[in-house]
């Protein structure tokens, strides 16, 4: 089962809304995303405070990805509720891969809580890979 802290009281899984009390019974995963191409981990987290799941796409505390590899470019986005994303890509200095991920700087309102925090999609995509533990 996928689990992630979303808001202050509930937590997300395959099988619908659990409350609180089941990430303190230790249903809380290890979320990692890493580079398709490479396999270089871009992020991974298992604290609440450090990753959550939102709208289907995990959004993990700058601290908790690997920002030697992730560069935010000028290239943006403009979501019509969430505001405008610059998009972030993987480069280690042999590899390039394009939007791997995105930040808001500055979501609009409702949306604070992504505020900075780097947003990639869940799931296997073409770019990327998810692992739970």
């Amino acid at each position: 089962m996928m689990t992630a802290w979303f808001g202050a009281q509930v937590v997300f899984g395959y099988g619908g809304i659990r409350h609180k009390a089941a990430y303190r019974k230790g249903m809380a995963m290890k979320v990692t995303i890493k580079d398709r191409a490479t396999g270089t981990v871009l992020a991974t987290a298992s604290d609440p405070a450090q990753v959550f799941a939102f709208e289907g796409n995990w959004y993990f505390a700058p601290e908790a990805v690997n920002q030697a590899v992730l560069k935010v470019t000028a290239d943006t986005y403009t979501c019509s509720y969430k505001g405008t994303c610059n998009w972030v890509n993987f480069d280690d200095g042999t590899h390039l891969t394009p939007q791997v991920a995105w930040v808001y700087p500055a979501p609009k309102a409702g949306y604070e809580r992504i505020a900075g925090r780097y947003g990639f999609y869940a799931g296997t995509r073409t770019t990327t890979v998810e692992e739970r533990e």
